[in-house]
């Protein structure tokens, strides 16, 4: 994955229905006003810790990968609490 990934960072962010990270603000309103059944769940478990990592896209298209796709892989390798 490290040929996709062009930066990651690791925030603290206690609260993610208010954030502190105002980059996040907007899609997080957004995200929050309709989650689905799953998102819920991962929700509920929330630790306020938050890696974002920014993915370089046309990395993506040329390989065909879905962001999904990384998602999953990243939750696979995630203890369930």
């Amino acid at each position: 994955m490290s040929h996709l990934v062009t930066k990651t960072e690791l925030y603290y962010d206690p609260d993610y229905a208010n954030t502190i990270i105002e980059e996040d603000a907007g899609f997080l309103e957004s995200y929050l006003l309709m989650p689905d059944e799953e998102d819920v769940e991962e929700l509920a478990s929330y630790s306020g810790w938050l890696l974002r990592m920014t993915v370089d896209k046309t990395a993506l298209i040329d390989k065909n990968i879905k962001l999904t796709e990384i998602k999953d892989i990243i939750k696979a390798h995630i203890p369930k609490t």
